[in-house]
């Protein structure tokens, strides 16, 4: 009686190990040549422009007017000690209430204002814009 459980259930273990191997042949993954991936970048092309005109009316105005802070908020909320500068430990809570940390500690403002450009400096990949 004994020897029929184990085959049994050597069995059942036989056959589920079956049944789990094929589902993973089936649909478990896939495969496809390094020529057909090569293919499908190159036939890809990203269109920068394209992408942008896709989302600037639709995402990216209506998000800038819906959370930008104005400018002289964000700024007057920064207390400098007598050098102009202040610590870190300052700017976290004006960070968390106007905008954000990012994973490298770089804090971020989506603000908003009105001046007037006096001065575009595009030497540098940087560049600047003074108001």
């Amino acid at each position: 009686m004994e020897y029929k459980k184990s085959k049994i259930k050597t069995l059942i273990i036989a056959i589920s190990i079956v049944g789990l191997a094929i589902l993973l042949w089936l649909y478990g993954f896939t495969v496809v040549s390094i020529q057909q991936v090569e293919e499908l970048k190159l036939s890809e092309k990203f269109d920068p422009k394209a992408f942008v005109d896709g989302i600037w009316e639709s995402k990216l105005i209506p998000t800038i007017k819906e959370k930008a802070v104005d400018l002289s908020l964000v700024l007057g909320k920064i207390k400098p000690d007598d050098s102009g500068f202040t610590s870190i430990d300052n700017l976290i809570p004006i960070t968390n209430n106007y905008g954000l940390i990012t994973v490298g500690e770089a804090h971020v403002y989506m603000v908003k204002g009105q001046g007037k450009v006096v001065d575009v400096n595009t030497k540098t990949s940087i560049g600047t814009l003074e108001l």
